[in-house]
C-alpha cells in the first residue's frame, strides 16, 4: 500500500512540476529527456525592456518618483498575443545571466527579487546569476528589475539565457536577449 501511494505521489508532482520551482540552477528541464521546440521563440513569447528607477516599482502611484531618473532596467516577459491562436502560457521559467559578457559592463544584480512573487533567486554552485520560477502556476507574464544597466538595451548585447515551459512536455530553450 504504501509503495502504491508513493508512486502516485511521485506521479503528481512529476506531472504538475515542483512546488517550489527546479531544485538546480539548470535551463534544461529534466522531463523525462523531453527535446526542447523547434522554431523561433520570438513567435510565442516577447522581452520588453523598460529603464526605470525602483523606487517607481515600490510606488508606481508617487507621482514625485515619476521625476526620478532611472537607476535599473524593468524586464517583462509575456506570451506573444497572436490573432487566431490561444496565447501561451508560462509554467515554468530559468534565466542565466551569460558570464561571457561580464568584463567591462555593469554588473548585472536583482535588487528587488525577493518581492518577486513568481521568480526566486537561486544560488548555484558555479556562483552563477540564476532566476527561476517559484511555482508551477500558470502565468500570463514574469518581471524582474536589474539594477544599474541603464543602457541594455542600446547596448544590443544579450546577457540573459533563459528557457520558458508552456507545459510539461513543451519548452523553449536557447532564449537569449
Amino acid at each position: 500500500m504504501i509503495k502504491i501511494l508513493s508512486l502516485v505521489l511521485y506521479f503528481l508532482t512529476a506531472v504538475n512540476g515542483l512546488p517550489m520551482g527546479p531544485p538546480i540552477c539548470t535551463l534544461t528541464p529534466r522531463h523525462s529527456g523531453l527535446q526542447a521546440q523547434k522554431g523561433d521563440w520570438k513567435e510565442h513569447f516577447e522581452v520588453h525592456m523598460f529603464p526605470l528607477n525602483q523606487k517607481r516599482l515600490l510606488d508606481p502611484l508617487n507621482k514625485e518618483f515619476a521625476a526620478l531618473p532611472p537607476d535599473g532596467v524593468f524586464f517583462i516577459i509575456q506570451a506573444k498575443q497572436v490573432p487566431g491562436r490561444m496565447a501561451k502560457e508560462i509554467k515554468g521559467f530559468a534565466l542565466e545571466v551569460n558570464a561571457a559578457y561580464t568584463m567591462g559592463f555593469d554588473p548585472i544584480t536583482f535588487p528587488m527579487i525577493n518581492q518577486n512573487r513568481k521568480i526566486k533567486q537561486m544560488e548555484c554552485q558555479n556562483g552563477a546569476a540564476f532566476l527561476a520560477h517559484r511555482d508551477p502556476s500558470p502565468k500570463t507574464r514574469v518581471s524582474f528589475f536589474v539594477a544599474n544597466n541603464v543602457n541594455y538595451k542600446n547596448r544590443g548585447i544579450a546577457r540573459f539565457r533563459a528557457t520558458i515551459l508552456s507545459d510539461y512536455a513543451t519548452y523553449y530553450s536557447d532564449i537569449q536577449f
